[in-house]
C-alpha cells in the first residue's frame, strides 16, 4: 500500500491542477469516503461471486483466501497516504 500511495501521490503533485492530479485525488477520497465494510461487500460480489476469481468465505490458509480482505484494507488506507503526500 505505501509504494503505491506514495508514487501516485507524487504523481498527483507533480503536476497539480491537472487531470491526472485530479483523478488521483477523486479515486483517493472515493476509497477513503466508502466505510471498509462497504468495500469488502463489493468487492465480494465482483470478485467473488460475479467473475469467481476468488473464494466468498476464507476456510483456508491458502494465499487466495488473503486477496480480498488484504484489499480492503489497501484500498482504504491508500487514500489517506496518498492524500498526505
Amino acid at each position: 500500500m505505501i509504494p503505491i500511495a506514495l508514487v501516485t501521490g507524487v504523481l498527483a503533485g507533480i503536476r497539480e491542477g491537472s487531470a491526472q492530479d485530479r483523478s488521483i485525488s477523486f479515486i483517493s477520497v472515493l476509497f477513503t469516503s466508502i466505510p471498509e465494510i462497504a468495500t469488502a461487500i463489493f468487492l465480494t460480489v465482483i470478485f467473488a461471486l460475479g467473475l469467481g476469481w476468488f473464494p466468498a468465505k476464507s476456510r483456508g490458509d491458502g494465499w487466495e483466501y488473503l486477496v480480498l480482505p488484504v484489499l480492503t484494507l489497501v484500498l482504504y488506507d491508500f487514500g489517506y497516504v496518498a492524500r498526505m503526500t
